[in-house]
């Protein structure tokens, strides 16, 4: 079977969980434990699903890598899942 793409209007929304609560939090800000931490149970307190929740933390991990890859973030920070 083939694993099926995530729609550009998917990982919008994905996005938008982690500006809406962030801000203008830096890199760094939002990706501490805590921050992941109480970011995760912010989304689950919304009535999220813990696989939409883990894919949300994986649209956010994804991001780091494609800025990390450009040079526009000198290490990938380590994302944890529920």
């Amino acid at each position: 079977s083939v694993g099926s793409a995530v729609s550009y209007k998917t990982i919008k929304a994905h996005c938008r969980y982690w500006l809406d609560h962030f801000g203008t939090a830096t890199v760094s800000e939002a990706t501490s434990f805590a921050s992941q931490e109480w970011f995760k149970t912010h989304l689950l307190g919304l009535g999220l699903s813990l696989t939409t929740v883990n894919h949300i933390t994986s649209t956010g991990r994804a991001a780091c890598r494609l800025a990390w890859k450009r040079n526009e973030l000198q290490s990938v920070p380590a994302f944890t899942m529920l």
